[in-house]
């Protein structure tokens, strides 16, 4: 008893000591070699290297097992046995202790338990090996066309660090090196890595949690803020966030030929728009196809089939209604889909877009696509202070999980794509970002497409015009969403003399009377980065 309590002590000291003293002190920091200044890289050596170690080892510096003590003191529970881990716990000691492979699967389960517990539902227990996500992505790599990776993004609790695991698309070995491609990759702090391994584990070890958030969320200001249309003052923000989250790995998306990149983001990092993020030429979105995943586990990664084709319910409420302002272009976005669609189609306005006709219609046909043009706030709380806004009521998201098993959107055939064209997340919200995130499982969709804040009328219109358009031609969903930002970042989509102009298209009339015939162009980020898709991409 007497020694599990000097661990303990000495353990806890440890912990809070700044790491340049407990290098001088002890040689080494709670977690792994410290910097100095004859290996300012903590585990790199003098050619900026990554020093390997064997898969099953863990770093021992002057021959002690740092985390090894951790674990001790975790588990030193006289009289009631090994104490057992949270979810995050669980998935830190993975990070820090485990293989690149061990630490994705923990931080999936703990997605997996978070979304659960968040939006109160059922999922069952289970989980994908990182292996099994990586010949996934290879798969569906080869049938799409479209090289895709999973970029996990987490909080590090317990050292106060943002680490990153890319897991990679399962490809052939290197001629003659019998080593996959996926393995290459560096790996700060010298933690362990197979050289077999699809996974590429990282610690962003130039910034911690807090001033992540501090930029992330004056990053979301800057770009949503409909007043700052003309600003570059984003800039800042967008490249400090890129060097931290994607610059680290942009070497492996190149070499690896990455098409898109789908994001697992921890609290606080799911309302970011990624698509938005600068490397001080271009926005991510020049370079790769993004979308957001609550994890690889909990993600509906089948192909889509002939999206175009599939019957389509469309509901919009363009008249200012119980409190909630006016959306004068909806029509205009009814009309102009309505128009592109090929296969049976249901639209609805203002007083017909009910809750109990989206019931009735839904029990009449299987549809594969639902668009509703109208008001969703994603809100802090409890799930039910989230709402899709509909004529007669609003929405909330438990009765949507609710109408959704009753219609069985989630069973074969399922709906492939929820639209929510004139969506709001509260910023810094944990439950609103969990709610935009899980919207996709709460309705029992293969995916959503939506928006982090409210764009303007002309931008939603603009925006979805080419989203559907480019639907019919783009091998995957994300694709779409893509072709669409680029066209307003290009400025190829743009209001003009009363119209609504695109590239090879005849214009659209803007009436005159809903004020949105101005002149405008939409290269701002405010207009089209908040769109996003969330589950599946393809």
């Amino acid at each position: 008893m007497r020694k599990v309590g000097q661990l303990l002590t000495f353990g806890l000291i440890l912990a809070m000591m700044p790491s340049s003293i407990a290098q001088a002190q002890f040689g080494f920091g709670l977690f792994g070699p410290s910097r100095s200044p004859n290996n300012p890289s903590g585990g790199r050596n003098s050619v900026g290297q990554t020093t390997r170690t064997d898969p099953n080892e863990r770093s021992r510096p002057n021959g002690v097992n740092p985390f090894g003590i951790f674990q001790t003191i975790l588990e030193a529970q006289p009289n009631q046995g090994p104490r057992q881990l949270s979810p995050r716990e669980d998935f830190e000691q993975a990070f820090y202790g485990g293989t690149p492979a061990q630490a994705v699967e923990k931080f999936e389960q703990l997605q997996r338990r978070t979304f659960a517990d968040q939006l109160e539902i059922q999922i069952p227990d289970g989980f994908l090996s990182a292996e099994s996500i990586a010949r996934q992505l290879g798969i569906l790599s080869r049938l799409t066309g479209r090289r895709t990776a999973v970029l996990y993004l987490a909080n590090l609790e317990r050292t106060d660090q943002i680490g990153r695991m890319l897991v990679l698309p399962q490809t052939q070995p290197l001629a003659g090196t019998g080593t996959p491609v996926a393995s290459r990759g560096t790996i700060p702090f010298s933690l362990a890595q197979s050289t077999q391994s699809p996974v590429i584990r990282q610690i962003a070890a130039d910034v911690n949690p807090k001033q992540f958030h501090t930029v992330a969320a004056q990053f979301r200001r800057q770009i949503s803020d409909p007043t700052l249309v003309e600003s570059l003052g984003y800039r800042s923000s967008a490249q400090q966030l890129y060097g931290w989250l994607v610059a680290p790995l942009a070497s492996q998306l190149r070499a690896h030929q990455i098409d898109t990149v789908l994001f697992s983001l921890d609290d606080g990092l799911r309302s970011l728009p990624v698509a938005a993020l600068h490397d001080g030429q271009r926005f991510l979105i020049e370079t790769h196809s993004v979308a957001l995943i609550p994890s690889f586990g909990l993600t509906d990664s089948g192909l889509r089939s002939h999206l175009i084709q599939k019957p389509l319910l469309a509901m919009g409420i363009s008249k200012e209604h119980q409190g909630l302002s006016a959306l004068p272009a909806v029509p205009l976005e009814l009309s102009a889909l309505s128009q592109r669609w090929q296969a049976h189609q249901a639209i609805t306005l203002d007083e017909s877009s009910t809750v109990k006709n989206l019931r009735d219609l839904n029990r009449q046909r299987h549809y594969g696509v639902i668009h509703l043009a109208t008001h969703a706030q994603f809100n802090p709380g409890d799930i039910n202070n989230s709402y899709i806004q509909l004529w007669n009521e609003r929405l909330k998201l438990k009765k949507l999980n609710q109408l959704a098993r009753e219609l069985s959107w989630g069973q074969a055939p399922a709906v492939e794509l929820l639209v929510m064209s004139a969506c709001e997340t509260a910023l810094g919200s944990r439950e609103a970002e969990l709610g935009f995130a899980g919207a996709a499982l709460l309705a029992e969709v293969k995916s959503t497409a939506a928006s982090l804040w409210r764009v303007n009328d002309q931008g939603t219109l603009g925006l979805m015009n080419e989203f559907y358009a480019a639907l019919q031609t783009s091998p995957t969903k994300a694709e779409a969403l893509r072709t669409a930002q680029l066209a307003m970042l290009r400025e190829e989509i743009f209001i003009q003399a009363g119209q609504l102009r695109s590239r090879g298209t005849q214009g659209m009339d803007l009436p005159l009377e809903a004020g949105l015939a101005g002149d405008l162009n939409f290269r701002h980020p405010y207009y089209w980065s908040g769109y996003t898709i969330v589950g599946n991409w393809n």
